[in-house]
């Protein structure tokens, strides 16, 4: 099974370079690829469940054929998320590829090409959403998952009540003592520093 942070080697669709891939948006049938060389973000389908196999390059008929009819319309107040549908009153139909924030803007993929548009603040994108649950499921104190409904209550690892009643733990690089909340991991969730040697 594909799963965020993963990582291929596959020849992207806007640069034609062979280069790794990183999983930015993972989905039973679709994931979003950012290139290395270029930084696009494009859409493919995967292999069967249990299969780690990069499938065609989904353009943006094939992926409207996938959703069908668009009833959402955009608005730059809107909460918008990776894979989303919806429907720009001059641009048409539009799927997004990636959501940036701060600011809040999203790359959409429509039927002419690709651009960046504004988003609501309470939009996220899946990797921000993948990287709190890695980091809730590493800090829970107790056995439990952490739930999607868990991930956007504090997903930017703000200080909160719970977070503060965490205990300070020994940051892998500086080896210095930080409160989990203040360290820095990577897109594939391995711990890459923390506040002191950012």
């Amino acid at each position: 099974m594909i799963v965020f942070g993963h990582t291929f080697e596959i020849s992207c669709e806007s640069c034609g370079d062979k280069a790794p891939h990183n999983v930015t948006c993972a989905g039973k049938e679709i994931c979003h690829f950012h290139c290395s060389a270029c930084r696009a973000v494009n859409a493919y389908l995967v292999g069967p469940a249990g299969e780690k196999k990069v499938g065609k390059h989904q353009d943006h008929a094939a992926l409207m054929e996938r959703k069908g009819k668009q009833d959402q319309v955009y608005s730059a107040s809107t909460t918008f998320t990776d894979g989303q549908y919806f429907k720009h009153p001059k641009f048409g139909r539009g799927y997004v590829l990636a959501v940036a924030s701060p600011p809040t803007k999203m790359e959409v993929l429509f039927e002419d090409q690709k651009r960046v548009l504004v988003c609501g603040p309470d939009s996220i994108s899946g990797a921000k959403i993948a990287s709190a649950r890695k980091r809730k499921a590493v800090f829970k104190d107790d056995d439990s998952v952490a739930t999607p409904a868990d991930d956007k209550k504090d997903d930017d690892s703000v200080a909160t009540p719970a977070n503060d009643k965490k205990k300070p733990m020994e940051c892998p690089i500086c080896k210095k003592m930080v409160h989990p909340y203040n360290l820095s991991e990577a897109p594939n969730g391995k711990v890459v520093g923390c506040m002191y040697c950012r």
